[in-house]
């Protein structure tokens, strides 16, 4: 079995670097005139504009390692990024996911179980981050998982896995 090898920026299309660029730019401008760096304070909010799955678990491991005053300039910034990516995930893969605790095979979770999932099992989520989860997809106590995961891939949502508003 091939061993995964690690996302790095050289994996980064052009049209998403030259994304990333802009984020980082309009982001930074708000902080110092010469656009040329952000905070600990923006990284978060900038990696998830530009479309990159990041907890606050992620955050934190970040600013334990950086320290919450480091200033990123871009380079930094996409080694963090590429650092960061996780793989794409498709709908199938998230439907057959949700799948598995379906126990009664209906399509649907309970959102008692569905927290208790993603509160405790792979990249644990905050209650918050949870609760933002539920309150997307909370149809009367149940989450139909298939019309969830759909739109999470069609549509996107304003929190992805492990992202605040």
């Amino acid at each position: 079995m091939a061993e995964e090898k690690p996302f790095s920026v050289e994996n980064f299309s052009n049209q998403q670097l030259v994304l990333f660029k802009e984020a980082f730019t309009i982001f930074a401008a708000q902080i110092n005139k010469k656009a040329d760096y952000i905070t600990m304070k923006e990284l978060g909010s900038v990696l998830r504009s530009c479309g990159i799955l990041v907890s606050f678990t992620d955050l934190d491991i970040i600013s334990k390692e950086f320290g919450n005053t480091k200033q990123f300039d871009f380079p930094d910034f996409l080694a963090l990024a590429a650092r960061s990516n996780k793989p794409n995930v498709n709908e199938t893969t998230l439907v057959e996911a949700f799948k598995r605790f379906d126990y009664a095979n209906k399509g649907s979770i309970p959102v008692a179980d569905f927290k208790h999932v993603m509160s405790t099992l792979g990249d644990i989520l905050t209650n918050d981050e949870v609760d933002q989860f539920v309150k997307e997809a909370d149809q009367g106590g149940n989450i139909n998982y298939k019309d969830y995961a759909k739109r999470l891939i069609t549509e996107g949502t304003d929190t992805k896995p492990g992202i605040p508003n």
